[in-house]
């Protein structure tokens, strides 16, 4: 009986601290994810605001070669 109640406490126990322990690391990762893509999301934002500039200067550069000659 008294064996039945250790591992009955051993399972307790070990049931809660292994759903923490793999919740924490699950949390752990998506915040690292999460960190990946707001880095990512700003280097897309600067590609956006430069992309428009390149090309309007290029329009702009192709029209002033076509209004010379």
């Amino acid at each position: 009986m008294f064996v039945f109640h250790d591992r009955r406490l051993l399972y307790g126990l070990l049931v809660p601290g292994t759903a923490i322990l793999i919740g924490g690391l699950i949390w752990y990762h998506n915040r690292r994810k999460n960190e990946q893509i707001r880095l990512n999301r700003s280097e897309y934002l600067v590609l956006e605001i430069q992309v428009p500039v390149y090309c309007v200067g290029s329009i702009i550069g192709r029209g002033g070669e076509a209004i010379k000659r």
